[in-house]
């Protein structure tokens, strides 16, 4: 909502679900826009922030009003500048002052295991390590080459938000009121910075190793590698000399040296939301003693979202140099005819892409700098979800002619009916129902037929870290029945009771929840107030259908894809609530 459409926020602290429904278990925050504004309200801001370029903002509305319309016009825009992690101190601690601050081991200078013939030769670390400002430390017994990634993130996003509000208010007779707003808002994050790349948290098959692997289920680069040599020259006894390939464990593409397609830098890439929100209604008056209100409201939200993971066997093949999107595998003419190299050693890093120190080892002949290549290897993909709402509702509402010490009891009850409806589109590459596993890629076969059985029962598609999920389009509707009793005990004692029910269908079923609220004004400067009542949530529709939901979990130090599916016999949460 812009800004200068408020006109004052409403803050209700204790548990509201028999008045608001689902959700409103700590109570609810009511936005009121302005009724009387005639004329033009404006004001701008603006706030420097050290290693950004400030925060700024502009809004502005417009009232006018005649002797049965009104109306309300109001638009607002605010920019928020881009701050990064590496700017502030408290974020960018080393690793031994908080090893919980963003460093992972899986990184780039990786780990090797050299192989002679099909015989590991032990596990080392990439000698560079500590000159690319990594840190050599141990997983387990692992050596591995720590680093901070969220050194390549934002603390703030460069973000720009605008909206839009009107309404018109009309009296259609002396007892009648006509009532209309619309809004329109819009977020736009250009840039949103993430890891270089992600770490390897899937293996490649068979079919991206060809054969050359001695050790099935792990990334393998083979002698022939033109890198090698140069590595080995740089890093004297780095490996056996009768070594006949190493296995890299601990890794992902791109980690100290950032990424080349992205100028040495983050991963980036643009998020976009937009909300649009359409409410009608006539309230008017039956008698002196009798009220209604009926109104229907729909909004809907949509997210769009992008970013760029590594394709698992597509990285396989490109540490064979079968890599790139013109690439005949089949014909298998490594690094020639189109097909590329990808070099996982550190002589392919120019420097560490946050401090800027040089890597004395670099060899240009073999950075990682093809766009054609990291394009094909690291591509885009993208989610899209949609939620909308539909609400209607009506009211009646009046006094009841009993007086008490107060006034006369005051009474009001409802009903409404909420349609929900929640739909997600993915790109191919994180749509398991086109990608199922790793070798729906390599093989070219779009959907089930490139994998096996239990790859289809638990997909966990191409890519190497961000995971994926099916399609979805999911519907629910909820009724609803409610009611409230205002009762002024006396002036300066008031009871309120209130009560409402709502049906979700289905194996979920209904919730009915009371609520009664207490008030004395002791003096003109105290009061005391009480409520006890039971709240409830109802579950959202991804929670009470088969379809999963993909998300980024941190188990023991890693993180890992998760999916989780919902319960069509999940019950909503309820709780007993006392507030003095």
């Amino acid at each position: 909502i812009p800004m200068a459409a408020i006109g004052r926020v409403e803050v209700l602290k204790d548990g509201a679900a028999a008045t608001y429904g689902s959700d409103a278990i700590g109570g609810v925050v009511n936005f009121i826009t302005k009724e009387h504004l005639r004329g033009v309200d404006v004001g701008v801001d603006y706030k420097g922030i050290e290693d950004s370029d400030g925060d700024y903002s502009a809004s502005g509305a417009f009232g006018w009003g005649g002797d049965r319309v009104s109306g309300l016009f109001a638009a607002g825009y605010q920019h928020r500048s881009e701050l990064l992690v590496k700017d502030r101190d408290w974020a960018a601690k080393s690793y031994f002052e908080n090893p919980q601050g963003g460093y992972s081991a899986a990184g780039n200078p990786s780990t090797f295991v050299p192989l002679v013939g099909a015989t590991p030769a032990g596990l080392l670390r990439d000698p560079q390590c500590a000159n690319l400002g990594g840190v050599p430390t141990l997983s387990g017994t692992t050596p591995v080459c720590r680093w901070q990634y969220t050194l390549f993130d934002a603390l703030t996003e460069e973000e720009d938000r605008w909206q839009v509000y009107a309404d018109v208010n009309y009296d259609l007779t002396d007892s009648t009121t006509f009532h209309v707003e619309a809004l329109y808002a819009e977020t736009e994050i250009p840039i949103y910075r993430t890891s270089p790349s992600y770490a390897a948290l899937q293996a490649p098959s068979s079919i991206a190793t060809g054969g050359t692997s001695p050790v099935a289920g792990r990334f393998f680069v083979p002698r022939t590698h033109p890198a090698w040599d140069s590595f080995v020259a740089s890093n004297p006894g780095v490996f056996p000399a009768t070594s006949t390939g190493a296995l890299i464990v601990a890794n992902r593409p791109f980690a100290l040296g950032g990424n080349p397609f992205f100028g040495y830098g983050s991963s980036e890439g643009p998020r976009n939301y937009d909300g649009t929100r359409v409410s009608a209604s006539l309230n008017g008056e039956i008698s002196e003693r009798l009220g209604w209100d009926v109104g229907v409201t729909y909004m809907e939200e949509n997210a769009s979202r992008e970013g760029r993971d590594t394709v698992v066997n597509r990285y396989q093949l490109a540490l064979r140099g079968l890599g790139g999107p013109g690439c005949n595998v089949a014909a298998n003419t490594p690094g020639a005819n189109g097909c590329f190299f990808y070099s996982p050693f550190s002589n392919a890093i120019p420097r560490n892409a946050v401090t800027g120190q040089q890597n004395a080892t670099f060899n240009s002949a073999f950075s990682n700098e093809n766009r054609q290549l990291i394009d094909w290897m690291f591509p885009v993909v993208s989610t899209d979800q949609t939620t909308d709402i539909l609400v209607a509702d009506a009211v009646l509402n009046g006094v009841t002619g009993l007086k008490l010490g107060g006034g006369e009891l005051a009474w009001a009850m409802g009903a409404q009916y909420r349609d929900n409806h929640y739909e997600t589109h993915y790109s191919d590459l994180n749509n398991y129902a086109v990608t199922p596993c790793v070798n729906s890629i390599s093989t070219g076969i779009v959907g089930p037929g490139a994998c096996t059985p239990a790859q289809l029962a638990a997909p966990t598609g191409g890519l190497m870290f961000l995971g994926g999920a099916f399609d979805s389009d999911l519907d629910g509707d909820v009724y609803a029945v409610f009611g409230e009793l205002s009762i002024p005990l006396t002036e300066s004692f008031q009871a309120q009771l209130a009560v409402r029910y709502e049906d979700y269908g289905g194996e979920t079923g209904a919730s009915t929840d009371p609520k009664l609220s207490l008030r004395w004004q002791l003096t003109d400067a105290l009061a005391l107030r009480g409520s006890v009542g039971t709240t409830f949530r109802g579950p959202l529709l991804t929670d009470i259908n088969d379809a999963s939901v993909t998300s980024l979990q941190d188990i023991r130090g890693t993180f890992r894809a998760i999916r989780t599916f919902g319960n069509p016999s999940l019950e909503p949460e309820q709780a007993t609530t006392f507030n003095v």
